[in-house]
Formats: C-alpha cells, structure tokens, sequence
C-alpha cells in the first residue's frame, strides 16, 4: 500500500478523525496513513452464515 493523499485530503482525513474523537499530531503524524485499493471487492451477507446476498 502506498499512501499518496494530496495534502488537502490529509487535511480533510485528519480532521475527520480529530472530530471522531482520534488524537494525531496534525495531518502529517507518521502513524496516520491514506491509502486506495485499486479493484475492491466487497460482500453484504447474511448474519447467520457466510453466504454473499445478490444487489
């Protein structure tokens, strides 16, 4: 993973999680990471087996 948000989406990121209740030492702490996937996939299931739901 290669985190390469522009420094408006780190500003934006990190004062969404400030107000999340995080603590960060500004939009550029070493521990807070943005990253994109590139092709996500993702499943709704149901809650009693593992069994994807069709959309």
């Amino acid at each position: 993973m290669v985190d390469e948000a522009s420094p408006e989406m780190r500003e934006a990121g990190w004062q969404h999680l400030e107000g999340l209740g995080e603590h960060y030492d500004g939009p550029n702490d070493k521990t807070l990471v943005f990253f994109s996937a590139d092709e996500p996939q993702a499943w709704i299931c149901d809650h009693e087996e593992w069994v994807p739901v069709e959309l």
